[in-house]
């Protein structure tokens, strides 16, 4: 299997944030379909089981059958980038509805040698409208899949923000 490069692109919904994960693998779009794969049976139950407070399990993101979950391969080979509509900020921190792994990394992505806590986005031109900034690409940071489950959430220039997502490596 080719790596996939993921993008989590943040639109402004009626002015509340909301994000579109797509992603291609081996130059060609993976649909939809297998997006939604990647929330298996298995990684829901094993998030249930991880939770600290089961009853929380319905309005999590992962129990949202429309809301398409970050799931990656580590190793480096998978990697994502964040864009959107203006300039923002980005953090990545664990999964507080889960218990924590003392000996996992804090954050589940690396860029080159360094693990990103988070990031501010820069201006890329070419990059087509909504799109025009940008951080990444990142990778799976060594050992996150001690921790498994991560969040992010997104603060924009204008104020607007994102509730934490799921991020997961595979």
């Amino acid at each position: 299997m080719a790596a996939k490069n993921f993008k989590v692109k943040i639109v402004n919904n009626l002015g509340t944030l909301d994000d579109e994960v797509s992603a291609f693998e081996g130059g060609i779009a993976v649909t939809i379909q297998e997006l939604k794969k990647l929330k298996s049976k298995s990684l829901k139950k094993e998030y249930r089981g991880d939770l600290k407070d089961i009853t929380r399990y319905p309005k999590t993101h992962l129990a949202d059958p429309t809301h398409l979950i970050l799931r990656m391969k580590k190793g480096g080979a998978d990697d994502v980038v964040f864009v959107c509509f203006e300039p923002f900020t980005i953090l990545f921190t664990r999964d507080p509805e889960v218990d924590d792994d003392p000996d996992a990394p804090d954050a589940p992505f690396r860029e080159g040698a360094n693990e990103v806590i988070g990031a501010v986005s820069h201006f890329i031109a070419a990059n087509p409208i909504g799109e025009q900034h940008s951080v990444g690409p990142f990778t799976v940071n060594t050992d996150a899949s001690k921790q498994h489950f991560y969040k992010f959430s997104v603060q924009t220039l204008s104020g607007l923000s994102l509730d934490p997502c799921i991020i997961t490596e595979n």
